[in-house]
């Protein structure tokens, strides 16, 4: 896409206030663009672009035996891995979607991007409903996409483990050291650790190059990415043991971590923030370009919707004024950075990766910031991300700590010019504090902190026509905070 398929809608809006800070932002930000220091180049390219792998794709078919994973038995099982798989997990029908008439319909509004192809053959949405490789010879003879998000999307191209796994030499060795190497040399990804478990998740969950849910996507009518590690990974039907059991006793997520769902939550909060500064580095770095998969900058994916898509007000009642912004100003898209930093707080000290998310966030948030230092400013934040995101994975919280955070969570200093999206976060925030609490014994605060819960979650829940309402949400937070003391 380029400018000057932006410029018809920007006609028919002018006079609205959508149409006033579009134009404003194309106009100010295309004057303040300027050439990329060939430093900030080199420092994108290895935080944003995957390395292909050679290993093949066999498909879901080679786990179904029910020998190996496709047992009939309860969800959840030994060996009904695959069962659970197909029959439970919303993945499975990933492909299925491409042909509902939704799929159809931004299909034939996306035809440039899409090559005039149907969702269901388009890389631009196979690549995430139905992973794989586009090049036959890196597909088995039984790799079918119509399994959507297939054991392979997680847990890597089976070509060279598939029969390996299957031994007990392969089930003697662990995760660690040259264990580890072993099999990640031959394809397989250590879904053990979480860290690269929510690694595998926010490449579509929150996007990278080539799987890049832009405003174009979102316009045509594809749902905004709101990912959410820990929610999602709560929700999700388990094909998968969190607790050793009589028939396996080897030591499961839960029994290692008391704090699982708080570590899970944290984990996912600093790898979700990582891959959204990439992805905004990539955004901006390929801005004009001919060949990057972005040509059109700012990326108004980057945004709070409500900054621009507001109700038109009469000149006699002035600019709105929400979140401490004024009608038509910029206000950066925080669903992945809004609460970020108390999970850096409590589960690393080093702090320095908070002020570079937002100096980020500031950046996008100026009329006239180039492409350049928004560049410079993401990539920043990512490499200091991605070296958080180990040691997250390794700090445990206990129980007063887990606490603490509760409190700082339900005690924003800004609770009443708060976004609808960190608000959100922070009711997810708290779900995961109170789900690592419930492991304990319950005690008559818990019902009444849960109750205060459910209330909250209520103000954030988005209803068509109905805006969201900060103090209200203050208020409910203020009920809450009351509940801990």
């Amino acid at each position: 896409m380029n400018r000057d398929h932006v410029r018809p809608l920007i006609a028919v809006l002018g006079l609205t206030a959508v149409g006033w800070s579009i134009a404003m932002l194309i106009s100010t930000r295309a004057a303040a663009q300027q050439p990329r220091p060939a430093a900030v180049s080199q420092v994108t390219a290895p935080a944003t672009q995957a390395v292909p792998t050679p290993h093949t794709w066999v498909g879901v078919s080679s786990c179904a035996a029910t020998s190996c994973h496709g047992r009939t038995a309860p969800a959840g099982s030994v060996a009904a891995e695959y069962t659970t798989f197909i029959t439970r997990d919303p993945h499975a029908r990933a492909y299925e979607v491409l042909f509902n008439p939704a799929s159809v319909r931004m299909a034939s509004l996306l035809r440039e991007p899409m090559r005039g192809k149907p969702a269901h053959e388009s890389p631009v949405c196979l690549d995430c409903h139905a992973p794989g490789p586009h090049e036959p010879a890196r597909r088995g003879r039984d790799f079918d996409r119509s399994f959507g998000v297939g054991c392979e999307a997680c847990h890597g191209p089976a070509g060279d483990w598939l029969n390996p796994h299957t031994t007990a030499a392969w089930q003697a060795r662990g995760w660690q050291g040259a264990d580890e190497e072993f099999k990640t040399g031959l394809g397989m990804i250590a879904t053990k650790d979480v860290a690269l478990r929510a690694a595998a998740c926010v490449k579509c969950h929150v996007g990278e190059p080539g799987r890049d849910v832009n405003h174009d996507l979102i316009a045509a009518g594809h749902p905004r990415l709101t990912f959410e590690f820990s929610s999602h990974h709560a929700r999700l039907p388990k094909h998968w043991r969190e607790r050793r059991i009589a028939s396996d006793p080897r030591p499961r997520d839960r029994d290692i971590h008391p704090d699982w769902d708080l570590r899970v939550w944290a984990v996912g909060q600093i790898v979700s923030a990582r891959a959204a500064c990439e992805l905004i580095a990539v955004r901006a770095a390929t801005a004009g370009s001919d060949t990057g998969h972005q040509h059109v900058w700012p990326e108004f994916a980057d945004f709070d919707c409500a900054a621009c898509h507001q109700p038109v007000r009469p000149p006699a009642l002035g600019a709105r004024v929400e979140f401490g912004k004024t009608s038509g100003e910029l206000l950066a898209n925080d669903w992945y950075v809004g609460v970020v930093p108390l999970a850096i707080s409590h589960f690393s000290r080093d702090q320095s990766a908070s002020p570079l998310v937002r100096d980020l966030m500031a950046q996008l948030s100026q009329p006239d910031s180039s492409s350049a230092s928004v560049v410079e400013a993401a990539c920043k934040a990512v490499v200091k991300l991605k070296s958080l995101e180990r040691r997250s994975v390794t700090t445990a919280l206990d129980m007063p700590a887990a606490k603490r955070l509760l409190r700082e969570l339900a005690s924003p200093p800004d609770a009443s010019a708060i976004t609808r999206d960190r608000a959100a976060q922070i009711v997810l925030a708290l779900q995961a504090v109170q789900r690592t609490v419930r492991e304990q014994p319950p005690t008559p605060a818990d019902v009444l902190i849960e109750q205060r819960l459910r209330e909250l979650s209520v103000t954030t829940t988005i209803t068509p026509g109905v805006p969201f309402q900060p103090i209200a949400f203050a208020s409910q937070l203020k009920r809450l905070c009351e509940s801990l003391d």
